[in-house]
């Protein structure tokens, strides 16, 4: 038997979104701005997406900032629409409404319906997250390096926390690495910490991967595959930074079956890498490519489909595809997002395609194949 689950890039509703569609609409109706890829998001068994903003409510301000985020309830709602069944928050925009954030987007999504995973109420919450389809239960483990608490300031009230499944301390903690750093800081404070077992290691870091590991002990006791989202990577870097790299080394130690990887906003490559299948960044299934600081690329984003096989006990990744797709930001209309086979740059568009697939690609495809569907798991 097998099960295709889909994993999205970023989802965030960025400033001014709201309100051109409020201008166009009358009302927070954001059906639009995926009504072109309807076919692609409804492919799989099941869809997770990863939501990087928070729903706090009206009363903390939506977003108006231009990267701290608050998102209509609405918009979540959508999702659902499309066929969402499970939403990742564990990422660094989760505390951009600090804990009282957290605690009313759990909340909302309870109430409209959509199940979550890497944010929790407290402790008791803290259980392993399966989605099953067809027969097959597929573990998901949702982890992110940081907050922004750099930015905000707006720090967990208790370390490590229960609320969120953070890698790391907090950026500006001890023991923390701050992404936002350039590559060549991040290699050394990677080894400094990490190499040998430093004493900030076993003091400030090991707490939270310890928890870390228990997640995924957890999660293989009732899965038959366990899939880590993870959030990590430097913002526009085009490839994976020391840190990222270690962190997926680590979470193949502790039984990752797929790694499935968010944040850097720009595709990054995928993979088999000692033996389990690693996309280090899916790029942006939403955002508005004008706002970010480095537009090459940031249009792009793939949505990763692993199909799972299970014969009798033994279960694994069968294979991995993806579609491209693609942000577009009309002039006087509201952005909407299409397959890549539609974007206006074709050899663009193939360029992003064969970084992700690992292999050149010479033609425009609706989707594309990394390996197998069909042979033996991995």
């Amino acid at each position: 038997m097998t099960a295709r689950i889909a994993f999205t890039g970023d989802i965030m509703c960025p400033p001014g979104l709201t309100e051109m569609i409020l201008e166009k609409t009358g009302k927070r109706d954001y059906s639009s701005v995926f009504a072109g890829i309807e076919r692609e998001l409804r492919a799989a068994d099941v869809l997770v997406g990863n939501l990087e903003t928070p729903l706090a409510g009206e009363d903390m301000l939506y977003t108006h900032e231009r990267y701290c985020f608050n998102t209509p309830d609405e918009f979540a709602e959508m999702l659902k629409d499309y066929g969402f069944g499970l939403l990742c928050l564990a990422n660094n925009h989760c505390m951009d409404r600090g804990e009282k954030g957290i605690i009313r987007t759990l909340d909302a999504l309870d109430r409209i319906g959509v199940a979550h995973t890497g944010l929790y109420r407290d402790e008791s919450e803290r259980k392993p997250t399966v989605v099953e389809a067809n027969g097959i239960r597929i573990g998901i483990v949702n982890c992110t390096y940081g907050t922004n608490a750099f930015a905000h300031h707006n720090f967990l009230s208790v370390r490590p926390s229960p609320m969120v499944n953070l890698t790391q301390p907090e950026e500006t903690l001890p023991g923390s690495i701050h992404l936002l750093e350039p590559m060549e800081r991040i290699a050394e404070l990677t080894a400094e910490y990490y190499s040998g077992r430093s004493e900030i290691y076993d003091r400030e870091i090991s707490p939270y991967l310890e928890r870390l590991k228990g997640d995924f002990a957890a999660a293989k006791a009732v899965s038959d595959v366990v899939i880590a989202v993870m959030h990590s990577g430097g913002q526009y870097n085009p490839e994976p930074d020391a840190y990222t790299l270690n962190l997926a080394r680590t979470l193949r130690e502790y039984g990752a079956d797929a790694i499935v990887g968010h944040h850097p906003h720009v595709i990054h490559r995928s993979g088999i890498e000692d033996g389990v299948f690693t996309a280090y960044s899916l790029g942006n299934l939403f955002c508005l490519p004008s706002q970010v600081q480095d537009r090459a690329g940031s249009s792009y984003s793939a949505i990763l489909t692993l199909t799972v096989g299970k014969d009798g006990e033994k279960a694994g990744i069968t294979g991995a595809d993806f579609a491209l797709t693609y942000t577009a930001e009309p002039d006087g209309e509201l952005p909407y997002c299409v397959n890549a086979a539609e974007a206006p740059d074709v050899s663009e568009a193939l360029y992003y395609a064969s970084k992700f697939a690992g292999t050149e690609h010479k033609g425009i495809k609706e989707s594309y194949t990394i390996f197998g569907n069909g042979g033996n798991a991995i």
